[in-house]
């Protein structure tokens, strides 16, 4: 099953988790701070690895980790300047010691002002930061849940 949410990020954890505060709505506006896991993805580990036996592969894979996470801070930067703000598409939820949200991270990246009929909005364009990461290459495809490859637009 999957919602969408409006989301408000607080921090970027690493490159592929963010701790926010979600609105889930309901009747009334109801916030909580959770933390969203970009479940599609897979950021390396911002520390060094030490399941990786070599000393300049660990290293590589942290500097991918730090560069990941340095994007992923780059797009919520950018996300914020949007009047829209972020949405949160839940894919599933895990419940543990915190609440942690799987899902993905959407936000504005076009809208057209002005070719659009009387009585409708306007059309927004809406990314996938899971998309744009694994555009860069600096996330992989997340294994365990391959069926929930970010799609360029959600």
């Amino acid at each position: 099953m999957m919602e969408e949410y409006p989301f408000k990020p607080l921090k970027v954890l690493n490159g592929h988790t963010i701790k926010g505060v979600i609105d889930i709505g309901l009747s009334r506006p109801y916030k909580f701070e959770t933390i969203l896991e970009l479940g599609a993805v897979r950021a390396p580990s911002t520390r060094l690895d030490s399941s990786i036996t070599n000393k300049e592969d660990r290293a590589a894979a942290k500097e991918r980790g730090i560069l990941a996470k340095k994007r992923l801070q780059g797009l919520i930067k950018e996300g914020k300047l949007h009047r829209e703000g972020f949405i949160a598409k839940t894919f599933l939820e895990k419940r543990k010691k915190c609440t942690k949200i799987v899902g993905d991270l959407k936000y504005v990246y076009g809208r057209d002002l002005y070719n659009f009929k009387d009585g409708q909005k306007p059309w927004v364009g809406w990314h996938s930061v899971s998309h744009q990461l694994l555009l860069e290459e600096l996330v992989d495809v997340n294994e365990i849940q391959d069926n929930l490859r970010p799609s360029p637009e959600l």
